[in-house]
């Protein structure tokens, strides 16, 4: 299963980054079916705003996330 354009809005300083490391935890336990998840890296309109910014934090918890082993290819896994 893959999620599609899935994005947070960051609302106050740390909420994307949380919610990344969140994301990587919750997924393989709670939602153990999705293997794939495309980001929505978007500027809306207004207040809606997804686009993942220059924030160390956020970086850091996207890079953590694209790297977890959970999300990488398990060739010959029949997956």
């Amino acid at each position: 299963m893959m999620l599609a354009e899935v994005g947070v809005n960051d609302t106050a300083p740390g909420v994307q980054a949380d919610w990344l490391r969140q994301a990587r935890t919750d997924l393989p336990t709670a939602f153990p079916r999705v293997r794939a998840m495309v980001y929505f890296d978007s500027r809306g309109s207004g207040d809606a705003d997804w686009v993942l910014p220059g924030n160390p934090r956020t970086e850091a918890a996207l890079r953590q996330l694209v790297h977890d082993p959970y999300f990488l290819p398990h060739p010959g896994a029949g997956r």
